[in-house]
C-alpha cells in the first residue's frame, strides 16, 4: 500500500505568461487522473524543469516513477519533495521507506522506516497491514519499531509495563509539548507507575495511565478510561456557577433532575472538580467545569483516585427543592444517549434561541422585531444536507439582501470538529456589513473548544466582534489534535496532539478569550428558559 502522503500546495511568485505555466501542469495532472503513469511521469519531469522549487511537482514524479515501479529513481524527486516541506516530516521518509523495501533493500527501508516513525508518524497501527514493507516482517527489531507484538501471554506486570513504556515512547515522539518544550516530567512519572504496579489495583492503574496523559497539559492529549458495557451512573452533571446540577438521567432517575450535587461519599464538590482534573489535561480552568463532571459519574475513576470505597456504586448528597437529601446509585448506565431525559424538555415554556437546536451543526434564524440575525455554530462538520461553505454562502447572502443591524454569533458548545471548515465562515462574516462595533457579537462559554477555538480566535483578531458569555474552554494559541493511541495490553486508549495552533499573534499568550460583556452560566436561569446573554446583547448599546 502506497504511504498516505498529504501534499501542501506550493504558491509560488513567477515570471512570464499564465499559459506558459499552466499547459505543463495540466497535462501532468491529467496524466496522473488518467492512470498513465509513464505519460505522467514525462510530464512532472517538464514541471519540475519549468519550477524547481514546486513540492508537488516533485512529490507527483516520484509518485509516479513508483507506480511504475521505478523505485530507485524515485529517491530523488521524494527527497526534493521532502526537502522543500511538501508534507509532514515523517511522510517522504515512509514513502521512500516503501521503495527500498520493493527494491530489496531491506537495511535501508528499516533505516527509513525508523527515520519516519521518529519524525512522529501518526498511523502506526497501519504499518502491518502495509504490503510495500511485508519484507520487513522478519526482522525482529522491525515487530518492536510498530509495536506489534504479541502481549496476549504476558502477566499482568510485564503486560501494564509494555503498556506504559509504549505510551511513554508514544508521548516522547508524538505530543507537542513534551517533543518540542519538554518539562512535563513523563520520564519519572513512567519510571514510578512501574515501580508501584505490584501494589495497585486495576482502578488505580487506569487512572495513573490517565494522569499519565494529563501530563501534557493540553485537552487533546489523553486516555479515556477503562469501561464495560455499562460502568456509569445514571445521571449526568453539568457545571453552572451556582453548582453542579443533574441535567440529564436515565427515563428511571428522571425525579432526579434539576437536583445540586453537595457531595459524593463525603467529599464535596470542591475537593472532587481538583481530584478529576488529574484525570485530563487542560489549559484553563474552563475546561476543567466543562469536563470535569463527566468523570464523577464514573465511580471507576473516583475509586481509582481513593474518593470512594466501591466502583459499582456510590452515595450521592443532593439538593432539590430546597431540601437535602442522600441518594445510592449503582453504576449501571452507558454514556447518556438519546433514551435519556434532559432537563426542561418537559413543560410548554419555549426554550431560548441557544437551545432549540443543539442537535444541528449550524443554523439560523432572523429576528425582524429586532433586525437581529441569530447564528448559531455548533460543530465544525458539514451537516447531512448541506456543507458549511453553502451554509455561508446561504447566512452572508440573506445578510446582503436583508434589513438586518445586527448578528449574534452562539459558540458556546461547539467542542470543535474540522478546523478547515472555518474559513468561509470568517471571511463572510470580515466582509460583511456587520462587522461593526456594537452590530457583531460572538457568545462564547467553556465548552468553546479546538477546532471552535480556532474560529472565535480569527474571528476576534480579523472583525470588530464584540464578545460576551463567558471565557472561553481553550487558549487562542494552543496545542491540539487527535492522534489514536491504543494500548495493547490493557485495551485503554486515547489521542495525542502532534500539532500547534497558532490562531493569533505569537505573542498571545491568554489563558482564554475573556468577553467583554461577562455573564456566568447559571442553573437559575438555565431553569427558568433563560438567556441571560442574548438579554444582555439585545440591550447593548455603543
Amino acid at each position: 500500500m502506497l504511504a498516505a502522503c498529504v501534499a501542501t500546495i506550493v504558491l509560488s511568485s513567477f515570471s512570464g505568461t499564465l499559459s506558459s505555466l499552466e499547459n505543463p501542469r495540466n497535462e501532468a495532472k491529467a496524466k496522473t487522473a488518467a492512470k498513465d503513469w509513464t505519460g505522467a511521469e514525462s510530464a512532472w519531469e517538464a514541471v519540475t524543469a519549468q519550477n524547481p522549487t514546486d513540492a508537488t511537482a516533485w512529490l507527483e514524479l516520484g509518485r509516479a516513477r513508483y507506480m511504475e515501479k521505478k523505485y530507485a529513481e524515485a529517491m530523488d524527486p521524494l527527497q526534493k519533495a521532502d526537502y522543500l516541506g511538501v508534507s509532514y516530516p515523517w511522510d517522504m521518509p515512509y514513502f521512500q521507506a516503501c521503495c527500498y523495501a520493493l527494491s530489496g533493500k531491506k537495511t535501508e527501508a528499516f533505516a527509513k522506516l525508523k527515520d519516519s516513525i521518529d519524525l512522529g508518524f501518526r498511523n502506526l497501527r497501519d504499518i502491518p497491514n502495509d504490503e510495500d514493507l511485508k519484507s520487513l516482517h522478519d526482522l525482529p527489531e522491525y515487530h518492536r519499531l510498530v509495536d506489534d507484538e504479541d502481549v496476549s501471554k504476558l502477566n499482568r506486570i510485564d503486560g501494564l509495563t509494555h503498556d506504559i513504556r509504549f505510551y511513554q515512547r508514544e508521548l516522547k515522539r508524538l505530543d507537542y509539548r513534551e517533543k518540542y518544550l519538554g518539562g512535563t516530567g513523563v520520564d519519572h512519572f513512567a519510571d514510578e507507575f512501574v515501580k508501584a504496579l505490584p501494589s495497585l489495583t486495576d482502578n488505580q492503574v487506569m487512572v495513573r495511565f490517565m494522569e499519565m496523559g494529563a501530563l501534557m497539559g493540553d485537552g487533546h492529549t489523553g486516555i479515556r478510561p477503562m469501561h464495560g458495557s455499562s460502568d456509569g451512573l445514571p445521571i449526568a452533571f453539568v457545571s453552572f456557577n451556582d453548582g453542579l446540577f443533574v441535567t440529564s438521567t436515565t427515563p428511571a432517575q428522571k425525579d432526579l433532575l434539576g437536583a445540586k450535587l453537595l457531595a459524593i461519599d463525603g467529599h464535596g464538590v470542591d475537593e472532587l472538580l481538583p481530584a478529576v482534573s488529574k484525570l485530563f489535561g487542560y489549559e484553563n480552568s474552563q475546561w476543567v467545569l466543562a469536563q470535569g463532571p463527566r468523570y464523577l459519574r464514573k465511580p471507576r475513576c473516583l475509586n481509582g483516585l481513593g474518593l470512594t470505597p466501591s466502583d459499582k456504586s456510590v452515595l450521592l448528597k443532593l439538593q432539590q427543592d430546597g431540601k437535602q437529601k442522600e441518594v445510592t446509585l449503582n453504576a449501571d448506565a452507558n454514556d447518556p444517549d438519546a433514551t435519556w431525559i434532559r432537563y426542561g424538555n418537559q413543560g410548554p415554556a419555549e426554550k431560548p434561541l441557544a437551545y432549540r437546536h443543539r442537535d444541528k451543526p449550524f443554523w439560523y434564524e432572523y429576528l425582524p422585531e429586532t433586525k437581529t440575525v441569530f447564528f448559531q455554530y455548533n460543530a465544525g462538520s458539514d451537516a447531512p444536507d448541506q456543507t458549511v461553505a453553502d451554509f455561508a454562502k446561504e447566512l452572508f447572502g440573506f445578510v446582503d439582501t436583508h434589513d438586518v443591524d445586527r448578528m449574534v454569533v452562539d459558540t458556546r458548545f461547539n467542542g470543535g470538529g474540522n478546523n478547515f471548515l472555518n474559513q468561509p465562515l470568517v471571511l463572510g462574516l470580515a466582509a460583511s456589513k456587520i462587522n461593526q462595533r456594537g452590530k457583531l457579537f460572538v457568545i462564547t462559554g467553556k465548552n468553546t473548544f479546538s477546532a471552535a477555538m480556532c474560529f472565535v480566535t480569527q474571528v476576534d483578531r480579523y472583525t470588530h466582534a464584540i464578545f460576551a458569555g463567558e471565557p472561553t474552554g481553550s487558549s487562542p494559541n494552543f496545542i491540539g489534535e487527535s492522534i489514536p493511541v491504543d494500548l495493547r495490553y490493557t485495551h485503554m486508549s486515547g489521542s495525542i496532539s502532534d500539532l500547534y495552533w497558532q490562531n493569533s499573534v505569537a505573542m498571545d499568550h491568554r489563558k482564554w478569550i475573556s468577553p467583554e460583556i461577562y455573564i456566568p452560566a447559571t442553573f437559575a436561569a438555565y431553569s427558568k428558559n433563560q438567556d441571560p446573554v442574548m438579554d444582555a446583547i439585545m440591550a447593548y448599546h455603543e
